[in-house]
């Protein structure tokens, strides 16, 4: 079972990260909107994937 404290960190933690995501995508947006489908695909992919490897190891290293 979590702690308390451990509960408040992850959740501050994925607000935060949230925004930081929010701002990224935008970015990401700007980033590939007149590049090939293909490209296009394969950045995205990375994107989310590289995102989500993050947001679950610093979370693991919250808890």
């Amino acid at each position: 079972m979590m702690q308390l404290s451990e509960q408040i960190n992850a959740l501050i933690f994925a607000f935060i990260y949230g925004v930081f995501i929010n701002i990224l995508v935008e970015l990401n947006y700007k980033f590939i909107y007149d590049i090939r489908l293909f490209v296009k695909v394969i950045v995205s992919f990375l994107f989310v994937l590289d995102l989500s490897l993050l947001y679950f190891l610093i979370l693991i290293n919250i808890t």
